[in-house]
């Protein structure tokens, strides 16, 4: 476990189509921290709006035999890998995002104690709407991700309801991220 660390890492949490991926391409843009590209083992034509590398299960599984990862988890039969920059970044100070997972947040919590977390959430009518706009998935599986979208919001977390408009939440997002990356 890393404490005392030099600088901070938040992790962007909430449910699929909650709009995470948009929030953070839009901070990248104003914002002067570290947005480490996450590996995953979906398919590069699947992308959208998310920014990842796209590796098949062999290399994942090569990788994190060779520690490329800072952080791995698995969620909904999709490898998920931070890059070991990560660890380099905060202790040379940076505040590092990335977008995470709330099934992932004890694992990322045991290796970084102080480990911030955003929770984007939104009513299950817009994340529908936004799921189907999407065309990732089939309506059964869209309906099983809006009955596990009740998952529990974690007590440590600083809640942004994007039920708004983008330019309004997108400024509560980079307001809390600067809280966060002012604050002791």
């Amino acid at each position: 476990m890393q404490k005392n660390l030099k600088g901070k890492i938040i992790t962007v949490v909430g449910p699929s189509g909650v709009g995470k991926d948009t929030l953070i391409q839009n901070a990248k843009k104003i914002l002067p921290f570290y947005f480490p590209k996450r590996i995953i083992t979906r398919l590069e034509n699947e992308k959208e709006n998310e920014d990842f590398i796209s590796v098949s299960l062999e290399e994942f599984r090569d990788k994190k035999k060779r520690g490329e990862f800072s952080l791995f988890w698995e969620a909904h039969e999709i490898h998920y890998g931070i890059p070991i920059s990560v660890d380099q970044k905060i202790n040379e100070g940076n505040i590092v995002i990335f977008n995470g997972s709330r099934e992932a947040i004890p694992l990322i919590k045991k290796k970084f104690s102080e480990l911030k977390i955003i929770h984007i959430h939104a009513d299950k009518k817009v994340l529908e709407k936004r799921l189907l706009l999407r065309g990732r998935e089939s309506l059964d599986q869209i309906k099983l991700r809006l009955n596990r979208q009740n998952f529990q919001i974690n007590k440590d977390a600083i809640v942004i309801n994007n039920n708004k408009l983008i330019s309004l939440v997108l400024k509560e997002f980079i307001e809390k991220i600067n809280l966060i990356s002012r604050s002791d």
